[in-house]
């Protein structure tokens, strides 16, 4: 990586001055373990469009590449494939003027394409570099209703024991969008979970993986079997949907655990005690129902950090965040067990 010209130049003195001990520790680690190796990639792939750091991961990048094998390096390579057609996939599905119907059309006409089959199927997740996804099950993908038009995508699991476990691994893609501030919280969160336990307090934390990829471009796991609060409201109808009926997510979480109860509610009780501590520490905004998961076992988990560090939304001047953290009467329901009185039952002391 060293270049030393007869007469040195500015670049070769740049150069120069990343061949440091700091580089080389990155690439020895990168080396040494193939997920760090992963996301040492992808996280250099993601800044380049930056011209201030250009050099700098253009050269790591190389370095690493040189180093970690043909195998592993054709592996990483058909995942940049896949995103480079998702990105193009998802760029020509916003130019497109048509109704929805006719873009998820669209959508599965390019999919079913040889050159798209070829990129998208059989390749190693860039969220997971373990797990492998197989066939894209074309009839479960969709285009998701949001600005920006992210694709839920849907593969099977080529493992012989998914059945037992999960038969399809679903991804969003999203374009347009900077998942850096993403993917920086829940490494945060992670931290916290990790300290937490050190101490022997398992809060059900559930840190999903997030992993932006390139400029305003990246994927995120789908937890599935999880709904947002919005939505388990609205079948709750008018009244649960404006949140006057405050019963509608305990008989839903009852609904879907009625062997399993009481460690349902303990579940939700420690993950809304852990994502209560971590959303007020870290300052995360715009905490409404749709920003709010819970998984039919009952775990509670934060989505969305577009506004973190105090840095809340305004209307008119006037702050939108009223509360350090979000504890309705909802969630309050739940950890009581349907008490009438929420705040003086012992399971709210607890």
């Amino acid at each position: 990586l060293v270049l030393e010209p007869t007469k040195p130049s500015g670049l070769s003195r740049s150069v120069k001055s990343l061949d440091n001990g700091l580089s080389r520790l990155l690439i020895k680690r990168s080396l040494l373990n193939r997920k760090i190796g992963h996301y040492f990639f992808w996280h250099l792939k993601a800044e380049m469009h930056d011209p201030s750091v250009r050099l700098r991961c253009c050269l790591l990048l190389e370095a690493y590449c040189r180093g970690i094998g043909s195998t592993f390096l054709k592996s990483t390579l058909k995942q940049v494939e896949a995103l480079e057609k998702l990105t193009n996939l998802s760029e020509g599905l916003k130019q497109r003027k048509e109704d929805n119907k006719e873009k998820i059309k669209y959508l599965f006409d390019q999919i079913q394409k040889a050159d798209y089959i070829e990129a998208l199927e059989g390749f190693n997740s860039p969220l997971n570099h373990s797990v492998i996804l197989g066939k894209l099950v074309r009839e479960e993908c969709r285009i998701m209703d949001s600005a920006k038009k992210p694709l839920w995508l849907v593969w099977s699991n080529p493992d012989p024991m998914a059945e037992l476990n999960n038969p399809t691994n679903a991804i969003i893609f999203k374009s347009g969008d900077d998942l850096r501030q993403d993917m920086l919280t829940l490494q945060v969160i992670r931290i916290f979970d990790m300290i937490w336990r050190s101490e022997g307090h398992d809060l059900k934390m559930l840190p999903y993986t997030c992993l932006a990829t390139g400029k305003q471009v990246g994927m995120i796991e789908v937890v599935l079997r999880a709904k947002t609060v919005m939505n388990i409201q609205r079948t709750g109808g008018r009244m649960a949907a404006f949140q006057v009926d405050s019963t509608q997510l305990h008989k839903w979480i009852k609904e879907n655990n009625s062997a399993n109860y009481d460690q349902a509610v303990d579940t939700f009780t420690k993950s809304c005690a852990g994502y209560c501590v971590a959303t007020f520490i870290l300052g995360i905004g715009d905490r409404n129902p749709d920003n709010i998961m819970i998984s039919e076992k009952g775990q509670i988990f934060h989505i969305d950090f577009g506004h973190f560090l105090g840095h809340f939304k305004k209307k008119f001047g006037i702050n939108r965040e009223r509360v350090p953290f979000v504890l309705t009467d909802d969630f309050l329901y739940v950890i009581s067990k349907g008490a009438d009185n929420p705040k003086k039952s012992k399971e709210f002391e607890k």
